[in-house]
């Protein structure tokens, strides 16, 4: 990420907010779910912006809310009207993503118990 990284961190908080709340409407909710629905979030993001025509979004009771959550952040913090541009907003939710990824080493909701006190 090219601007300071404090300048992200409204964006992070806001990612990780709503990931905490899905974990706590989801108890069946893991971290990989939370991974791909990520990567799903991205894709839809791509397309709201005319990008990824290719690309579907896969649809998954369990994962659709955090899609939407997503795309409302995509909303909130892309440009005009927000202050990000496209690829800045796919790293952070990319960065959100590896966390994700480095805490479910520590168990199926390894990410959530870390996160979930910083929220």
């Amino acid at each position: 990420m090219q601007k300071d990284e404090d300048a992200y961190l409204p964006i992070l908080k806001d990612i990780e907010t709503g990931l905490v709340e899905e974990y706590r409407q989801d108890p069946q909710l893991t971290d990989p779910k939370v991974a791909y629905a990520l990567d799903a979030g991205k894709v839809a993001i791509k397309k709201s912006q005319g990008y990824a025509k290719n690309q579907s979004v896969p649809s998954d009771p369990q994962t659709d809310r955090i899609v939407a959550h997503c795309l409302h952040v995509a909303q909130t913090h892309l440009a005009p009207q927000g202050s990000l541009s496209l690829s800045e907003l796919i790293r952070c939710i990319d960065r959100v993503e590896r966390s994700v990824r480095r805490h479910a080493a520590h168990g199926l909701r390894g990410y959530f118990e870390f996160v979930q006190d910083f929220i």
